[in-house]
């Protein structure tokens, strides 16, 4: 668990370093975010992926979808 703790870490310090700010908490373009499984709902996780080792997930994520459609299930699991 420390170690996992230490890579999310590192990997939202390199986002930092990256961007000068931090991922947002949740993201919707379309709107009021709702306390639903459905809409937008990009968050901090899928912004960090690429500094997670994980560029490959990421790559594979449609940013112009959804975090609930279809083609980013496979992503989100």
């Amino acid at each position: 668990c420390k170690n996992n703790l230490r890579q999310i870490g590192v990997a939202v310090a390199s986002y930092y370093d990256s961007f000068a700010m931090l991922p947002a908490g949740c993201v919707n373009p379309r709107g009021p975010i709702a306390k639903r499984p459905a809409g937008f709902h990009h968050n901090w996780v899928w912004a960090i992926l690429p500094h997670l080792d994980q560029a490959a997930a990421s790559r594979k994520l449609d940013q112009n979808l959804g975090s609930y459609d279809p083609a980013n299930r496979a992503v989100a699991k």
